[in-house]
């Protein structure tokens, strides 16, 4: 009777300790894939440049301004109540790592149709 209680009670351990490092297992490679993946940032957006502002353009007779930053964006905005600018739209070109996308200067043909950045 006593073996009996024994050897259930050995085995009984051996499948806890094999449905443990089966639990463990999963676990570890969930904790692997969740190291992997990119973290996700959330970016506010404070309604003005960030960063350095590199170039200004006025145009439609000084009624609007287009800003250059090196935030990487151009703004263009309605100034013709000097009081209380408004940002009218946020350009934002292609991003990359360091300098890349960074805008430097801005041009609008004479007709304001166009925009030009480098």
């Amino acid at each position: 009777m006593i073996r009996k209680m024994i050897f259930r009670i050995g085995l009984l351990g051996i499948v806890f300790c094999v449905m443990l490092n089966i639990f463990a297992s999963t676990a570890s490679i969930a904790a692997q894939k969740a190291k992997k993946q990119e973290r996700i940032f959330l970016r506010l957006d404070p309604g003005g440049h960030t960063a350095m502002i590199n170039d200004l353009f006025f145009f439609d007779h000084g009624k609007k301004l287009i800003s250059a930053s090196c935030d990487k964006t151009i703004r263009i905005w309605d100034v013709s109540d000097l009081t209380h600018p408004r940002l009218i739209k946020t350009i934002r070109g292609e991003i990359g790592r360091g300098d890349f996308g960074k805008v430097y200067a801005i041009a609008v043909d004479p007709k304001g149709k166009f925009l030009a950045v480098g």
